[in-house]
């Protein structure tokens, strides 16, 4: 999913200055014109607006980056411990497990 947003990041930007660029406010433009070589102030202005709006995205992940930090270490911590944990459990069990079939035997 992560892949997929972030392949279609660049569209939406793409069609997010469009949006505000075009003269009439919606709409993609004349698309691809190898012809035309001016670019409109509407343009210009329309990436400008894209790249303010698009800005609120990104400020709101690194709030939440910054939030997340404080609780980082202890989180860390205990995913390591309960992986510790597993990991002797596991390997307990199954050194124990032939000794109890053999037991079930007599």
């Amino acid at each position: 999913l992560r892949t997929l947003l972030e392949a279609f990041a660049p569209l939406l930007f793409g069609f997010v200055s469009q949006l505000f660029g075009s003269p009439s406010g919606g709409g993609f433009g004349a698309g691809v014109n190898n012809k035309a070589a001016h670019v409109s102030a509407a343009s210009a202005h329309g990436l400008s607006y894209a790249f303010l709006v698009m800005l609120a995205p990104l400020a709101a992940g690194g709030y939440f980056l910054l939030r997340a930090r404080r609780t980082y270490p202890s989180d860390a911590a205990s995913a390591a411990e309960s992986e510790q944990r597993t990991s002797e459990e596991g390997d307990g069990a199954a050194g124990s497990a032939p000794a109890r079939l053999g037991h079930d035997r007599d």
